[in-house]
C-alpha cells in the first residue's frame, strides 16, 4: 500500500489519501459521462475564449447543486445575452457540462504540472493528491457540482463501488 510505501505516511494522512482516491474515481468517471452527454448534447460550437472567461468564472454560482439557473440567468451573471448562449448551447444541460469539462481539463492540467517524472513515484502521487486537494478545495461549488452531477446521472452507486474496489 501507499501507506507502507511511504514511511512518513500516517493514519490520519492515510485517510486523506483515501478520500482523494475516491474523488479522483469519482471525477474519472464523471469525465467519461461528460463525454457521453457531449455526444448526446452536440454543442454547435465552442464559445470564443472571452465568453468561456466569463462563464468559467461563474461557475461556482453555476454548478452549486441548490440553484437551477436558467440561461438567461446565466447571462445576466456574465453580462451576455441570452441569445449568445444558445447560439453555443443547446441548453443548461449543455451549458453545465461545458463548465463541468473545463474544470476537468484545468483540474487535470494542474495535477500534471505538479507530477514530474524525475521524481519518486511516492512523492508524485502526493504531488498529485495536494494538486487535487488544493484544486477541489479551492472550488468548493466546483466539487459539489461534480458530486452533484453524478448523483443526477446515477453513476454515484457506481462510483462508490469503484472507490471501494480500489481501496480494498
Amino acid at each position: 500500500t501507499l501507506a507502507s510505501a511511504d514511511a512518513e505516511a500516517t493514519p490520519s494522512s492515510w485517510i486523506t489519501v483515501q478520500t482523494v482516491i475516491s474523488v479522483w474515481i469519482k471525477v474519472q468517471t464523471v469525465i467519461s459521462t461528460l463525454i457521453e452527454i457531449k455526444a448526446m448534447i452536440g454543442r454547435m460550437r465552442r464559445p470564443p475564449s472571452k465568453l468561456v472567461e466569463r462563464l468559467v468564472s461563474v461557475s461556482e454560482e453555476v454548478l452549486r447543486p441548490d440553484q437551477a439557473l436558467r440561461l438567461e440567468d446565466i447571462a445576466a451573471l456574465i453580462g451576455s445575452a441570452r441569445a449568445t448562449l444558445y447560439y453555443h448551447f443547446s441548453g443548461r444541460d449543455d451549458l453545465v457540462a461545458f463548465l463541468l469539462e473545463e474544470n476537468l481539463r484545468v483540474a487535470a492540467e494542474t495535477i500534471e504540472l505538479a507530477v514530474t517524472t524525475t521524481r519518486p513515484p511516492v512523492v508524485q502521487l502526493r504531488s498529485a493528491i495536494t494538486a487535487l486537494v488544493g484544486f477541489l478545495g479551492g472550488q468548493p461549488g466546483v466539487c459539489a457540482g461534480l458530486l452533484s452531477f453524478a448523483g443526477a446521472t446515477g453513476r454515484l452507486g457506481t462510483l462508490m463501488a469503484a472507490k471501494d474496489a480500489k481501496l480494498a
